[in-house]
């Protein structure tokens, strides 16, 4: 389960979209949301990840909340692991810095002594994982979030549900399919032609890691074009399972262009986590 808590910010954070073009269609609307909220500057968020099944023994619920710098790529996350660790007051902390990762666990003794903050360089995890996680940020605007990386794969069937008013904005909610790998091939524009071959590998394994390549997505886009609301729902197989694992994941965005403050941990309370488990080189 602490892989997949890890797992979760991981691909929130490394992974981004960057898109364009002019609001013509419901597909180009939810397509061009992401470049349009990554042009935003910042903004703050909140989401919610539900998961059952899978061979869990109960539906296990994540909260969380904070704000990002599109342009600078760092930003601050604050996971509430109150319902899975029990008690109150249990806190996932994360920092993100370009591609290092901090994270705070909320338990004790799971660091040693002196320090409170886990490193994890993503370039070098990614290769620890298989996955060439600095090649796959070329992806990437600065965008920290995996779920704008969804809406450019949106297919031409994409519907125009209603309007909706989310925290006093006014929205129109679309749903669609989307593709992933859809998705990766309209972010390859301005990647160099020696790279994009080895980042369509990437996101492949990354594919049949969530063992699906159609996923559901809900978007609901305000009037200047930015996503306000982002909800995915897939089931991805799990090894040695018969029962896939649901997944509901549903992000907010808002307070666009603030001044965002995520500066990393001090270096003397940091302990990097792949030495600490004996896989860096």
């Amino acid at each position: 389960m602490r892989r997949a808590l890890i797992f979760i910010p991981l691909l929130a954070l490394a992974l981004a979209a960057a898109c364009g073009g002019d609001e013509v269609s419901p597909g180009s609307a939810v397509a061009d949301a992401a470049t349009k909220t990554q042009q935003a500057g910042s903004s703050r968020m909140a989401f919610t990840a539900v998961m059952s099944g899978g061979g869990l023994p109960q539906t296990f619920e994540i909260q969380g909340q904070g704000e990002f710098d599109f342009e600078a790529r760092k930003g601050r996350l604050t996971y509430d692991l109150g319902k899975l660790l029990g008690g109150a007051g249990r806190e996932l902390e994360v920092v993100l810095d370009g591609l290092v990762l901090y994270m705070k666990w909320p338990t004790e003794g799971t660091l040693p002594e002196g320090k409170s903050w886990y490193r994890i360089d993503l370039a070098e995890a990614g290769k620890y994982a298989g996955i060439d996680v600095a090649q796959l940020s070329q992806l990437s605007q600065g965008d920290p979030s995996q779920m704008l990386l969804y809406l450019r794969g949106a297919s031409s069937g994409v519907e125009e549900v209603g309007t909706e008013e989310l925290r006093g904005a006014e929205t129109t909610h679309y749903r669609a399919q989307v593709d992933l790998g859809k998705a990766v091939e309209q972010s390859l524009e301005g990647i160099p032609a020696e790279t994009r071959e080895s980042l369509r590998k990437v996101i492949d394994q990354l594919i049949e890691q969530l063992g699906t390549r159609e996923i559901p997505v809900d978007a609901w886009i305000d009037s200047e074009g930015r996503a306000r609301k982002v909800v995915t729902t897939f089931d991805a197989a799990v090894r040695g399972r018969a029962a896939k694992l649901h997944t509901v994941v549903t992000m907010e965005l808002f307070d666009f262009g603030i001044d965002v403050t995520a500066d990393p941990p001090p270096v003397d309370e940091t302990v990097d986590l792949l030495e600490l488990m004996g896989t860096s080189e």
